[in-house]
């Protein structure tokens, strides 16, 4: 179950970067910096967010855990401002087809590395790389609520089959 979950993972992860470019691509200019509900984010503090966690979070973090077990948590550095959002996607593809790499060559004794988290416990690399799959997925859901949010008024007695864009 562990190798059909890792590779699961290791799916989801090559397959966002395209997702995500043909979003970012026929996302309307309007919409960058539109929020679906209060609190949410833009598209573009989405693409933001996952280009800041590939290069200088998420990415390091894990890498560094499959180098070295017993790893303490260290806490994330700040995130830079948005930029332009082709460009945030673009190069965030880049960085993960370069994580991937070496994601992919991971032994199971380096998938079982843990980092001490103040708040989670012991983490093994295994359920980071989960957790960064999961990340993607729930990123993009929040990228395109805010293409859901323009629809949702408009389809009348079908939003009962729905739950609101959030």
């Amino acid at each position: 179950m562990t190798e059909l979950s890792f590779g699961r993972a290791l799916d989801i992860l090559a397959g966002t970067p395209p997702v995500l470019s043909a979003i970012v691509s026929n996302l309307p200019r309007s919409a960058h910096d539109e929020r679906p509900s209060e609190g949410a984010w833009s598209p573009r503090e989405v693409l933001a967010h996952l280009l800041h966690s590939e290069t200088t979070v998420m990415g390091p973090r894990v890498r560094r855990a499959s180098e070295e077990n017993n790893l303490h948590f260290e806490p994330s550095p700040e995130r830079p401002p948005p930029g332009e959002p082709r460009q945030m996607s673009n190069d965030w593809a880049d960085a993960r087809a370069i994580n991937l790499l070496w994601l992919r060559q991971l032994t199971p004794e380096q998938r079982a590395h843990v980092v001490h988290h103040p708040r989670f416990g012991q983490i093994t690399v295994d359920t980071y790389v989960a957790e960064w799959a999961y990340h993607d997925l729930d990123h993009l859901r929040q990228i395109l609520a805010v293409l859901a949010a323009d629809l949702y008024p408009l389809i009348g007695p079908f939003q009962e089959l729905y739950a609101p864009p959030a």
